[in-house]
């Protein structure tokens, strides 16, 4: 899994540098083959440094948090699905303000009816924010409780962790009883 994130770390640069890269080359020279070439080469390098500097920095963040498991090294997009042993009404409220005071984030919207949270997490010099949303589902006595963070931006491949260690914060939390 590890070698298949810094694969596509290098292949995603290089493409986003290397159509930069033609852009302006080709704007100012007028010529293709010298833009082409001139281009490819500078992928290249930002491609294995981005790659290797980066991502290897992103790789050693995510070993460090605890719970970190292999199928999800490389995604930002984290889900787990766990149970609180409360009843539905006492879960959201429990679970609204352990977001809003433990784990530090802002609620954007809460819905009682439709058993939905959305909360944020600040910009760091790590991510550019984090979407954290909590789906709830009524069991008897119990509250089964669907979570997904994700990065604010779509476009984001490194965050050192953080969207990992904000979803364990919030199961290890909120799971089992609270």
């Amino acid at each position: 899994m590890e070698k298949r994130f810094y694969f596509r770390l290098f292949l995603y640069t290089f493409i986003f540098v290397f159509a930069a890269g033609m852009a302006v080359t080709y704007a100012y020279a007028r010529d293709l083959m010298a833009s082409a070439f001139s281009s490819a080469f500078y992928a290249l390098l930002f491609a294995v440094i981005i790659a290797g500097i980066f991502g290897g920095l992103h790789a050693k963040a995510v070993k460090k948090v605890p719970g970190w498991r292999d199928e999800d090294f490389a995604s930002l997009r984290r889900e787990r699905s766990f149970t609180m042993n409360v009843p539905y009404a006492r879960a959201f409220d429990i679970a609204l303000r352990f977001l809003a005071e433990q784990a530090g984030l802002v609620m954007e919207y809460n819905d009682r009816e439709k058993f939905v949270a959305i909360a944020r997490a600040p910009m760091t010099l790590n991510s550019l924010g984090i979407t954290v949303k909590l789906e709830f589902r009524e069991e008897g006595e119990r509250t089964a409780v669907n979570l997904l963070v994700k990065p604010l931006t779509p476009f984001s491949m490194i965050d050192q962790g953080e969207t990992l260690a904000l979803a364990s914060k919030i199961e290890r939390g909120l799971s089992g009883t609270v």
